[in-house]
């Protein structure tokens, strides 16, 4: 694995200093001062789908991360809700297996770290990620026939970490946690069973303050400021009980294998929305979805059409929505099994208007295709 992180040291370096100037724009503000950077290590075991990559997944994986944090302490601010979260970016390098199959990949991210419970020197953590990864070799026909669960020399990171947080000192954490990875293209390139890994992670996370430089520059300074922001009050979720309708289109390509041609899909989405808090909504719509995939075996276009319905549950934070909804088919399902799963990220750019991305699933957790779409809530 060292060639690997030693490979990509200047990437690291560039992306953190990058990150860093990011992030000390705002250095001279009180409520933005406060930053953590951590160097977390992974290493587990993967759960494999598919037929040929055994032997080459073998040993499990190992992989190191490097992520910037803020925290902003700032009263009637949204992290007020969420017990105060430490959110930021960070960068991956993994060895994932044999290269010379799978390639040597990275990624980039962001990530949201939510504190359970209201410990002071130890507190619970659940972690998710969300971001690109590439410089995956991809399945090819003759040159790597055994690589079954990647087609594309790039795809979507996903990583779910539950885990802890224990201070050690003034400056330093202790982190610990066990976390799902997740590496796919979404069918936008076959063969794609993706890559699915499951271990343990271990890293130290140091706090500094960014306003320091400004009050006292000395080697050995005399005026020190807190590296960590004081314990706010976390405040109740607050009750909305809000009645809305949203309206979603989204499209999305497929391959069916990786000889044929690009297929089309789209997606038509009405929906109820109840908003019950801040953090928590309620969903039940209709889904009319084209596949042009389907063209092989429904020759007639009026065939290739789906109808489903579907309720859905979502977590909101800051102008994010996590989405997850479970739709069944009123129609014929075309061979794609009695459900389908759409868990999504939906960014609100005002109270009537957003974007999504989301993975519509088949055979229950299968993927069928990625839709990239607008949308309008109305009465929200």
């Amino acid at each position: 694995m060292s060639h690997i992180y030693q490979k990509n040291i200047p990437f690291f370096i560039f992306v953190f200093i990058l990150i860093t100037s990011t992030f000390s724009l705002n250095a001279q503000d009180e409520q933005n001062k406060f930053r953590n950077l951590e160097i977390k290590l992974h290493s587990g075991f993967h759960i494999y789908s598919g037929d040929k990559l055994g032997e080459a997944l073998d040993n499990g994986y190992g992989a190191v991360e490097i992520r910037l944090g803020r925290t902003v302490p700032k009263k009637d601010n949204w992290t007020n809700y969420y017990n105060n979260p430490t959110y930021g970016f960070g960068v991956y390098s993994g060895a994932i297996g044999n290269p010379d199959l799978l390639g040597s990949p990275n990624a980039i991210f962001g990530f949201i770290s939510f504190p359970i419970g209201k410990a002071d020197k130890h507190v619970f953590v659940i972690e998710p990620s969300f971001g690109i990864t590439y410089d995956l070799k991809p399945h090819d026909p003759e040159t790597n026939p055994l690589n079954d669960a990647i087609g594309s020399r790039a795809g979507v990171y996903f990583d779910l970490n539950f885990g802890g947080v224990l201070w050690v000192n003034r400056e330093m954490d202790f982190t610990y946690g066990f976390d799902l990875s997740h590496f796919s293209n979404g069918r936008t390139f076959t063969p794609n069973y993706g890559l699915n890994m499951a271990g343990f992670n271990v890293g130290f996370r140091y706090h500094f303050n960014r306003a320091q430089n400004k009050l006292d520059n000395n080697f050995i300074p005399e005026r020190i400021l807190p590296s960590r922001p004081s314990k706010l009050p976390v405040l109740s979720d607050t009750l909305v009980k809000r009645h809305g309708v949203n309206l979603y289109a989204a499209v999305g390509t497929t391959q069916v294998n990786d000889l044929d041609d690009r297929f089309f899909n789209s997606t038509l989405t009405v929906e109820y929305a109840y908003r019950r808090s801040m953090k928590h909504s309620y969903t039940f719509g209709f889904d009319l979805m084209y596949d042009g995939s389907l063209e092989g075996n429904f020759p007639e276009t009026k065939d290739r059409y789906l109808i489903g319905v579907h309720p859905g549950y979502d977590f909101s934070f800051w102008k994010l929505d996590l989405r997850a909804q479970v739709g069944f088919y009123l129609s014929d399902s075309r061979g794609k099994g009695a459900f389908y799963l759409r868990p999504s990220l939906r960014y609100r750019f005002n109270k009537n208007f957003f974007a999504q991305v989301g993975l519509k699933t088949k055979d229950g957790a299968a993927a069928d295709w990625v839709e990239y779409g607008l949308g309008i809530q109305l009465g929200r």
